[in-house]
């Protein structure tokens, strides 16, 4: 049986006992710490570099853009102003009321023994029309001649226009007759008020 005897035994003991030394370790591990946060000290500089260039570079856009964002938001307005403007005078158009074929239907309607002088005429919405006819009425009988002629013209235009309304605004016997052919009539003048009540448009 062979005998091993270790000279170096304590000599042994304090290189362990030296290596398991908790300040030694204490300040290995500190010195771990502090690696890993410089790595992550500078990983996060990079990353702000890297923010900071990129916001940099947004700025710079957001210069270049600012004076066509602002053109284009003038041109935005002016663009809604001019669509407000067309679609008014476009409704001003299309709601508007047209004289010629109403003064067409009246003259069409008036007889011989009838003489109009003068219109007066108002639209207080494209869907009420006022009118007013000053005339002369001859014959006979001629404030007859003249309610003949309001009743006429009233069935008249409600064929046109729809419901239409009429009255005297004022009827009187002229003095001076009227002289035609040789022959002497009786005059009235007359004033009809006409009311129009339209249907609104689509």
């Amino acid at each position: 049986m062979a005998l091993h005897i270790n000279l170096l035994h304590e000599a042994q003991s304090k290189i362990v006992e030296e290596k398991r030394d908790p300040l030694k370790l204490g300040i290995l591990a500190m010195l771990v710490i502090a690696v890993c946060f410089y790595g992550y000290y500078l990983f996060r500089a990079g990353e702000s570099k890297k923010i900071a260039r990129e916001k940099s570079a947004l700025e710079a856009e957001n210069a270049q853009l600012a004076p066509q964002a602002t053109q284009a938001q003038a041109d935005e307005a002016a663009a809604n102003l001019s669509v407000q403007t067309t679609g008014a005078v476009e409704k001003i158009i299309n709601d508007r009321f047209y004289w010629g074929p109403l003064f067409s239907e009246i003259f069409a309607g008036t007889g011989p023994e009838i003489q109009i002088t003068s219109f007066e005429g108002s639209t207080r919405s494209p869907e009420a029309v006022s009118l007013t006819v000053i005339g002369i009425s001859a014959g006979r009988e001629p404030r007859a001649v003249a309610e003949r002629f309001r009743q006429s013209m009233e069935e008249r235009l409600n064929k046109v226009y729809g419901k239409v309304t009429s009255q005297f605004v004022s009827l009187e016997n002229s003095e001076v007759p009227l002289v035609l052919n040789g022959k002497s009539f009786a005059m009235a003048n007359f004033s009809i008020g006409f009311q129009l009540s339209l249907q609104p448009k689509p």
